[in-house]
C-alpha cells in the first residue's frame, strides 16, 4: 500500500512538472533529495550551473505563447563552475524533457545552454536562436554562457595574444580559474620577447615591464616595442622619451603617441622640438595637444580642415576622450568614406560623442567581406561600449526591427565568424552588456 501510494505521488509530481513554470518545474522533478535530478539541482544551487547573483529565482519563469513579444524579468547570471562528470548530460536531458512540451520555457533553455556552452558554444547558440524564434524575446543573460564558452574555446587555442585576451575577459567576468591561467600564461611568456610583445599589446602589464629589460628589448623591433610599452605604465616613460630620438620616423611617431596615451606631461619638452621636423610635425602636434599643450593646437586645427580623411582622423585623435567639439563636425564626413577602415576609424572616435551616427556604420561594417574590417569593428564595439545604453542592459528586451538590444543580433551572428579575433570581441561585447553601461574605452 505504501509503495503504491508512493508511486502515485511521484506520478502526480511528474504531471505537475509539465504545468509549473521555470525553477519550480526543475525542483519539482527532483522527487526526493536522493534522486539524480535533485542531486543535479543541488549542484546547480551550489554554483555548478545556476548561482544567483542578485536576481530573483522567480525571474526564470517560462514564457507562455501569450507572453511572446513581452520582455520577461532578467534571468540569473550563470557563472561557469565545473560540476561532477556527467552532470552536463543530465542537465541537457532534463531541459530537453521540458522543452518538448514547453518550447518557450525560460529556465529550461537557460539550463540547456549553460550545460552545452562550455563544450559546444555553437550548439548552445543554435538552442538560443531556436528559443528566440519561439519567444521573440532576446535575453542577454541567457546568451551570456555562449559568449563565455566562445572565450573558453579561444583560450584553449595556440595564439598567445588571443589566449590572453580571452582569459582576460573571462577573468573580468568573475571566472576565478581564468585568473590563475592568465597569470600562468603571462609568466610562461617570459622566455620569449616576441610573445611578450603580443601580450603587452593586449594589455599585459607584466609582459610590458619585462620588455623594459635591455636583453628583451634588443630582441624586438623598435616600433613594435614602442607600441607595446604603454601597458607597463609610467615606468615606460624614460624608454619612450629616448625613442623619440630614434633615426626611424615610424619609431618616433609610435613613441610620441604612446607618451600621449600615458599622459606623460614630462615628455612635453622632448616633443616640442619635433614640431620642426616635417616627418613628425603632425604626430607631435597631436601628442602635445592630448597632453594639454596648446602651443601645437593650431597645427591640429589645420589638420582637421584637410581634404584627406586620414589627416582629419589623425587630428581628431588629439581630442580623444575630451568630449565634443569642432573636431566632431570635421570628422562626420569620414563616416561616409569609400574606405571601410576609414569609416570604422571615424566611428571609433565618434562613438562616445555621436553614438547614433557611429553605430549604423559599425553594424553595416560588421558584415564586411574582409575579416580585418570585421575584427576591427568588433574591437571598436567592445572597447567603446557603444551598444550599452540605459534601459537596454538589465535583462530581456523585445527586439526592435529584429536587431534586439542595440545590435545583439549582429553580435550573435559574429559569434559564428570564422575569424577568432572577431568571435573574441563579439563575446566580450555581450559580456560587457550583461554588466551594464561602462565608460567608453574601458
Amino acid at each position: 500500500m505504501n509503495v503504491a501510494l508512493s508511486l502515485a505521488l511521484r506520478a502526480g509530481l511528474l504531471v505537475y512538472c509539465l504545468i509549473v513554470p521555470g525553477w519550480a518545474i526543475l525542483r519539482a522533478c527532483g522527487f526526493s533529495s536522493g534522486s539524480r535530478i535533485d542531486r543535479l539541482l543541488a549542484c546547480l544551487a551550489a554554483g555548478g550551473f545556476y548561482e544567483l547573483d542578485g536576481h530573483d529565482p522567480a525571474a526564470g519563469r517560462g514564457l507562455r505563447p501569450s507572453d511572446r513579444g513581452r520582455a520577461p524579468a532578467p534571468s540569473p547570471r550563470v557563472p561557469r563552475v565545473d560540476c561532477a562528470a556527467g552532470r552536463n548530460d543530465e542537465a541537457i536531458a532534463a531541459a530537453d524533457g521540458l522543452l518538448r512540451t514547453r518550447p518557450w520555457d525560460h529556465a529550461a533553455v537557460h539550463l540547456k545552454i549553460e550545460a552545452l556552452a562550455g563544450r559546444a558554444p555553437l550548439q548552445a547558440l543554435d538552442v538560443y536562436e531556436s528559443w528566440l524564434a519561439t519567444t521573440r524575446v532576446e535575453d542577454l543573460f541567457v546568451i551570456a554562457p555562449v559568449a563565455r564558452g566562445t572565450l573558453e574555446s579561444i583560450a584553449a587555442g595556440q595564439d598567445r595574444r588571443l589566449q590572453w585576451e580571452a582569459l582576460q575577459r573571462l577573468a573580468r567576468d568573475g571566472d576565478t580559474p581564468a585568473v590563475a591561467r592568465l597569470q600562468a600564461l603571462s609568466n610562461g611568456a617570459g622566455q620569449n620577447a616576441t610573445d611578450d610583445v603580443q601580450l603587452a599589446i593586449a594589455g599585459d602589464a607584466a609582459a610590458a615591464r619585462r620588455l623594459l629589460q635591455p636583453s628583451a628589448s634588443a630582441q624586438v623591433r623598435p616600433q613594435a616595442l614602442a607600441k607595446a610599452l604603454p601597458a607597463a605604465g609610467m615606468t615606460a616613460v624614460p624608454t619612450l622619451r629616448a625613442m623619440l630620438k630614434d633615426p626611424a620616423a615610424p619609431v618616433r611617431m609610435e613613441a610620441a603617441m604612446s607618451l600621449a596615451k600615458l599622459g606623460a606631461v614630462d615628455a612635453i619638452p622632448d616633443l616640442e622640438p619635433l614640431l620642426a621636423d616635417p616627418e613628425m610635425r603632425s604626430v607631435a602636434a597631436v601628442a602635445l595637444t592630448r597632453l594639454g599643450d596648446t602651443t601645437a593646437e593650431t597645427v591640429v586645427k589645420e589638420m582637421l580642415q584637410s581634404p584627406v580623411a586620414d589627416v582629419r582622423l589623425l587630428g581628431a585623435q588629439a581630442y580623444e576622450g575630451k568630449g565634443s567639439g569642432p573636431w566632431v563636425q570635421a570628422l562626420m564626413p569620414a563616416l561616409q568614406d569609400p574606405n571601410g577602415l576609414t569609416r570604422v576609424r571615424a566611428a571609433e572616435l565618434l562613438a562616445p560623442v555621436e553614438p547614433d551616427a557611429a553605430l549604423p556604420v559599425l553594424l553595416e561594417a560588421s558584415s564586411d567581406s574582409n575579416p580585418v574590417v570585421r575584427a576591427d569593428v568588433m574591437r571598436v564595439v567592445e572597447r567603446t561600449g557603444i551598444l550599452a545604453s540605459p534601459g537596454q542592459v538589465s535583462g530581456a528586451t523585445t527586439p526592435r526591427d529584429g536587431d534586439g538590444p542595440r545590435g545583439l543580433a549582429a553580435l550573435r551572428r559574429l559569434l559564428r565568424d570564422a575569424d577568432p579575433a572577431v568571435r573574441l570581441s563579439a563575446a566580450g561585447a555581450i559580456l560587457n552588456l550583461t554588466r551594464g553601461p561602462t565608460p567608453a574605452g574601458r
